[in-house]
């Protein structure tokens, strides 16, 4: 929020510098009559300062998406060293391999899990990749210190039956840490989530409107159904309107 507030704060000062040399009437050109003045280069100047306006709007919208995505990337990272533990973790929809990076360690096996194998993912720090869903993982029962999820859950099929299965896999003790983009709270947001869904993304089998945080938290200790986990160890928020209609998130992680 306070780099969105600091490039909208520059937007005049930056629409000046940027607005094409070009379009602005020069010194020579310049007409003594006040109203012809007005009659030939207020078009110019308009539309001169339409275009630093228009450029500057972009510029800020790209401090704005970039200060929000450093945001979620240090979460993550800070998220992960601090509940990503053990010899052995799965990667649930390893996809390309975005996370390769922060969830490597020497001597520790990672495996990814995807319903189709990335073209573009290194495998050279990746013990192997799996070919299966969520739904139904192709592993033996406690096989994992800890299984990772990044917006996976808006895909699967069975978001229920798919916590069954993380929590199947993993050693009692380990943990489940987790980035999924959820529900909104806030009216207008939920309406375009919504929305988004019905013009297509439901057709791809992305939903938006999933409230996923509360679906981990009802199957904790003390929840109303069955506890597959014992403990919520970080459960923490996160808005990105650079993201939009997938403005909530919730990073965080639980414990067997």
């Amino acid at each position: 929020r306070s780099a969105m507030a600091l490039a909208l704060a520059l937007l005049p000062a930056l629409a000046a510098a940027y607005a094409p040399q070009g379009l602005r009437a020069p010194p020579s050109a310049r007409v003594p009559s006040p109203q012809m003045s007005a009659t030939l280069y207020i078009p110019e100047q308009a539309l001169a300062a339409a275009v630093g306006i228009g450029g500057t709007t972009v510029l800020a919208w790209s401090v704005y998406f970039r200060a929000q995505f450093e945001g979620l990337q240090g979460l993550k990272r800070r998220l992960f060293k601090e509940h990503v533990q053990g010899s052995r973790v799965l990667e649930v929809g390893i996809g390309r391999g975005r996370n390769v990076e922060l969830l490597w360690a020497p001597g520790r096996e990672l495996v990814g899990l995807d319903p189709v194998k990335n073209p573009y993912l290194s495998t050279t720090r990746v013990s192997k990749v799996v070919t299966g869903v969520a739904e139904d993982m192709p592993f033996e029962d406690a096989s994992f210190d800890a299984v990772v999820c990044e917006k996976v859950f808006c895909n699967v099929k069975d978001p229920e039956r798919a916590l069954r299965e993380v929590a199947r896999v993993l050693k009692p003790g380990g943990s489940f840490v987790f980035v999924e983009h959820v529900g909104s709270e806030d009216a207008l947001v939920r309406k375009s989530q919504e929305l988004a869904e019905h013009r297509g993304h439901l057709e791809s089998g992305h939903h938006l409107c999933r409230d996923t945080d509360k679906l981990f938290r009802r199957h904790t200790a003390g929840g109303d159904k069955e506890p597959l986990f014992a403990q919520v160890l970080s459960m923490e928020p996160l808005d990105t309107l650079s993201m939009w209609p997938e403005v909530p998130h919730v990073l965080g992680a639980l414990r067997k």
